[in-house]
């Protein structure tokens, strides 16, 4: 099973459907009367959530952009292509973060807290640390 996006005139996602398998972009284009990109629904941020490739950068979802030129989906807020490592990233959300050259995610200059998947907790730029909620 895969999943495809349908794009409007400007690339554009405006739906996700699922398909049959991996090479139905030109079968569903004329179904649809549109674009249609193949998306993966285990890619998310350059990472494979099965330790597989990662594709066009993340699943694609509702309002979306597809980049022709990049081949790769970049969501509508948050996030850019970086020239740098060819890659959609997340923006740096502090000028202290420093970019994981492996997963391609931003990392703080302190490490979250052991206890992060039972508590909550929000960086603190200002001390540093990572405050609880």
């Amino acid at each position: 099973m895969s999943h495809y996006a349908l794009l409007d005139e400007n690339n554009i996602v405006k739906q996700v459907v699922v398909g049959v398998d991996d090479n139905q972009e030109d079968q569903l284009s004329t179904i649809y009367d549109c674009t249609v990109k193949r998306t993966s629904y285990n890619t998310k941020d350059n990472l494979h959530t099965k330790e597989g490739t990662p594709f066009r950068h993340t699943y694609a979802g509702i309002g979306m952009t597809y980049d022709e030129t990049k081949d790769v989906f970049i969501p509508a807020e948050g996030y850019e292509w970086n020239d740098t490592y060819d890659k959609v990233l997340k923006l740096q959300p502090y000028s202290t973060w420093v970019l994981n050259g492996t997963t391609f995610q931003w990392e703080s200059p302190v490490p979250v807290p052991d206890d992060a998947k039972e508590t909550e907790y929000v960086y603190n730029n200002g001390t540093e640390s990572w405050d609880e909620v």
